[in-house]
């Protein structure tokens, strides 16, 4: 049956957090190779196909197939491309709920400016979390534009996952026609550099959807982290899924680390601009396989409150706990700011573009505003019908 959602509280905000960031990057896989596996299949029939009597490529059928392929590809990378943005967005609004328990947490009563008192309006919840959404955004877009270190950008990487992937495939396919290679074999081989599994998708919606959380830690089908795992896998005897590699491992492992970087790059706003976090700890990720530049992050907690540093390597995993102001010590400055006195919640004021603070209801608007409030549950509850409307599949 489906997982029982876990109770969200102001302890486990950051833990539920990763798990969700988590469960939306098994689902993205999936649908990964899900867009990747027709393409892959087409070209494997087609390649196979263009054979000459004896079975050997036909230059002329397969120049055709290669015609053919590079629209196909581009088409398939676009696909690719919006799926990423998605995720990316979803990533980005996981980070609502954490934020929206600990500001209940810290007004659980309306605070306004005494001089700047106005009566509420009916809309005010809906204008305020379209103010995080223009928030949410402007951090997604700060987190597209930065450089790794080798200067690129996600715009340049999806790039280079396009002409390079492309690249490969003819490159492989001039070299089986200056070979006279066998055509099927030419197609087995290009198979492999794309490596796409059909069965990912099916995968990721029942590790979401039908396995409780002890199962999901018993069970490593599927899960290869590095290299090394995805040489010990053997499909062969375990009977588990084809290990990740070449070209769609190149698309998982961006999509993984882009996902982790949106999170991230939401959750360092919040935490830069929210009064009640004073600091903010590393936090290994319960997959972290050994001891590396994380572990160094960690022996050096709580950091400051405006640390952005996380991820620190390709496909890490950890995660931020967030360190908390003392409610009464909140409350002390937050009362004293509606007195007039003093600047405590003018950066938060800015920041969310109004001068008067309430709790969250239940319910803030129609449309995306209310969709925040079930992100987290989304993504934690195995929802499948849910996540696909999510990533607009």
């Amino acid at each position: 049956g489906r997982p029982v959602m876990t109770t969200l509280t102001l302890r486990n905000a950051d833990r539920l957090q990763h798990v969700a960031v988590s469960r939306l990057t098994v689902f993205t896989a999936g649908r990964v190779h899900a867009i990747l596996y027709p393409f892959q299949s087409w070209l494997v029939k087609e390649v196979a196909g263009a054979s000459d009597s004896d079975g050997y490529v036909d230059a002329g059928r397969l120049g055709l197939v290669l015609s053919a392929a590079d629209g196909r590809w581009r088409a398939a990378v676009r696909d690719y491309a919006d799926l990423l943005t998605a995720a990316r967005r979803a990533a980005g609004s996981i980070a609502f709920t954490p934020w929206r328990l600990r500001h209940n947490h810290f007004f659980p009563a309306p605070l306004e400016r005494l001089q700047e008192a106005t009566d509420p309006q009916p809309d005010d919840y809906r204008k305020l979390a379209q103010m995080w959404l223009r928030r949410r955004d402007y951090a997604l877009s700060v987190a597209q534009q930065r450089t790794y270190g080798d200067g690129l950008n996600l715009s340049t990487r999806i790039w280079r996952l396009e002409q390079g992937g492309m690249q490969t495939i003819r490159t492989t396919i001039a070299q089986g026609m200056a070979e006279r290679t066998n055509a099927w074999d030419l197609a087995r081989r290009l198979e492999g550099q794309l490596n796409a599994d059909q069965d990912w998708p099916k995968w990721s919606e029942d590790r979401l959807r039908k396995m409780d959380a002890k199962q999901r830690l018993a069970s490593k089908e599927g899960l290869w982290r590095n290299a090394s795992d995805r040489d010990k896998a053997n499909p062969d005897v375990t009977g588990t899924l084809s290990p990740p590699g070449g070209i769609s491992y190149n698309a998982l492992r961006l999509a993984r680390n882009e996902i982790q970087a949106a999170n991230h790059a939401v959750t360092s706003d919040i935490a830069q601009h929210f009064p009640g976090i004073v600091g903010r700890n590393v936090v290994l990720s319960p997959a972290h396989p050994a001891s590396d530049i994380c572990d160094n992050a960690v022996a050096e907690n709580p950091h400051p409150k405006n640390s952005t540093f996380l991820p620190l390597h390709t496909n890490c995993l950890c995660t931020w706990g967030e360190v908390l102001m003392p409610a009464k010590d909140f409350a002390k400055q937050a009362g004293a700011w509606g007195r007039g006195e003093g600047d405590f919640l003018d950066g938060y004021a800015s920041w969310l573009g109004q001068r008067s603070f309430a709790p969250f209801p239940s319910v803030l608007g129609a449309g995306e505003a209310l969709q925040l409030l079930d992100m987290m549950k989304t993504w934690l509850d195995g929802d499948i019908d849910a996540a696909a409307a999510v990533l607009g599949l």
